[in-house]
């Protein structure tokens, strides 16, 4: 398992609880088909294609009307609001410096001197 870092906040929103949870106390590794099963990334492209794709994908998005996207994009965005996610990140520093204090005092790394510790911050 790693430390406690923006995954452990991205991933349930990404994958579900239980496939996060899964993937987290695992640590396993996924392959980029996987990734993109599970809808992590949208496509995979291989790599002397993709500047190609990426360039072809850019013109397909700019070639719509500003308006309309502009609106999706405050539509979508506001939908993320709604269900939590950007409460769940801002709370997520303080976590990471809770974390990092039980790891440090309860294992091999109490080594680490504290200036390399970062302090509690409160959420706004």
């Amino acid at each position: 398992m790693g430390v406690c870092g923006h995954e452990w906040f991205v991933h349930p929103w990404e994958l579900g609880p239980r496939k996060a949870k899964e993937f987290l106390f695992t640590a396993d590794v996924w392959s980029a088909e996987e990734a993109h099963r599970l809808g992590m990334v949208n496509h995979v492209v291989p790599r002397g294609e993709l500047s190609a794709f990426v360039i072809a994908l850019a013109q397909k998005i700019a070639a719509k009307p500003s308006f309309a996207l502009k609106m999706t994009k405050e539509a979508v965005n506001r939908s993320i609001d709604v269900m939590g996610q950007p409460a769940a990140m801002i709370r997520r520093s303080g976590c990471i410096s809770y974390v990092t204090r039980i790891i440090c005092r309860n294992s091999a790394w109490s080594s680490i001197p504290p200036a390399f510790i970062l302090p509690s911050k409160k959420p706004p």
